[in-house]
């Protein structure tokens, strides 16, 4: 077997910590705290003797470092909100592009945050969807203002509308027809003055 080098034990079984645990256990509790007392005066006078520069400097650096790690922190905060904010933006310009198209009449569309609706009693100074005086009809204008759903209501109105933008044509009657079956349907305020 080879010999054991000297220090080569570095366990806790070596000689001298054998003798140190030995010498603790036997140690009374006066002993135990005349050291424990000493061992505070010690760390005392040490702290006493650092220099007053150093202990300044040290909270020094110690607040530079606090003062960037806020900084950083709120930047970041600040970044991810932003970043939301547009992402949520995004989102609701998206949404109502879409909803432009599709039209649900269970969505109440005038409670969302975004959407505004205001009195109709200011007349547009630039256009209007009512024909010149003495022009002729450059686009279909046909009203439609509900009423009863009976069957010869419905063929009044459906006569009215067509008489007055001169519709001759089933065709034309038809899709007049379904028209208004279709608004008064999804006509809210139709449904209120009920």
């Amino acid at each position: 077997m080879p010999t054991k080098r000297k220090g080569a034990n570095l366990s806790r079984d070596t000689n001298k910590s054998r003798s140190i645990r030995n010498r603790r256990a036997q140690r009374t509790k006066e002993q135990v705290q005349e050291e424990d007392t000493g061992a505070r005066v010690r760390m005392a006078q040490l702290r006493q003797e650092q220099l007053d520069d150093t202990r300044a400097e040290r909270n020094e650096v110690m607040r530079l470092e606090q003062r960037q790690s806020h900084r950083f922190t709120v930047n970041r905060r600040r970044a991810n909100d932003q970043q939301r904010q547009q992402a949520h933006r995004a989102f609701v310009a998206t949404s109502f592009l879409r909803l432009a198209f599709q039209y649900e009449p269970d969505i109440e569309y005038y409670a969302h945050s975004k959407v505004v609706i205001g009195a109709m009693d200011k007349k547009c100074p630039y256009c209007s969807l009512l024909p010149m005086p003495n022009e002729p009809h450059g686009f279909l204008q046909i009203y439609f203002m509900g009423g009863e759903d009976s069957g010869s209501a419905l063929a009044n109105r459906v006569d009215a509308r067509c008489g007055y933008n001169n519709f001759d044509s089933f065709f034309a009657r038809r899709i007049v027809s379904e028209l208004d079956a279709l608004l008064n349907e999804h006509n809210e305020l139709l449904k209120i003055s009920d």
